[in-house]
C-alpha cells in the first residue's frame, strides 16, 4: 500500500496488500500549508485477508493417553474453525476464537482406526478454507501410518 501526495490537496492510499498482511494498521496523515497549525487526520486501515489453513493435514493419538493436535490459520478477521466427521469417542474438537483450535482429549482403546475430517475456516473474506484431515488413532504399534 503506498500514500501519494496529489500536490492540489488531496491524496491516494493505494495497492494491494502482500500476502498475510491482514489486520488493523492505524495511520495519521497531517496537513500543512505555512499558515496557522498542521491539520492531522487519525484513521485506521482495515486490510481483510480470506481464511487459510497453515497446520499439516495429518495427526496421530495414541489410545488411552491425553493427547491434542493444535489446528491454526492465517486471514483477517481471525477465522472461525468447524469440523465435520466423526470424532473417535474421548476426543472432541474446539476452536479457541483465535483463529486456532484443537482436538484433544483421550481416545478409548476400542477407537484405534483412521478418521476422515474436514476442518473448515470461516471469516467472511472471500470462500471458506477447507482441509481434508485425517487422524491416525493408534494403539502405538502403527505411529508411522499417516
Amino acid at each position: 500500500i503506498t500514500f501519494v501526495d496529489q500536490g492540489n490537496g488531496t491524496a491516494l492510499l493505494s495497492g494491494t496488500p502482500a500476502a498475510h498482511t491482514g489486520g488493523l494498521y492505524p495511520l495519521s496523515v497531517t496537513a500543512h500549508n505555512a499558515v496557522g497549525s498542521d491539520a492531522v487526520q487519525l484513521f485506521t486501515l482495515t486490510v481483510d485477508e480470506p481464511p487459510a489453513i497453515t497446520s499439516p493435514a495429518s495427526a496421530v493419538l495414541r489410545v488411552n493417553r491425553p493427547g491434542s493436535v493444535l489446528i491454526t490459520t492465517t486471514g483477517y478477521p481471525r477465522p472461525a474453525l468447524s469440523e465435520t466427521g466423526v470424532l473417535p469417542a474421548g476426543l472432541s474438537f474446539v476452536d479457541h476464537g483465535d483463529g486456532t483450535a484443537t482436538i484433544g482429549g483421550t481416545a478409548d482403546k476400542k477407537t484405534a482406526g483412521t478418521y476422515a475430517l474436514v476442518i473448515t475456516a470461516h471469516n467472511g473474506v472471500g470462500a471458506d478454507a477447507g482441509q481434508s484431515f485425517t487422524l491416525l488413532v493408534t494403539n502405538g504399534n502403527n505411529l508411522n501410518s499417516v
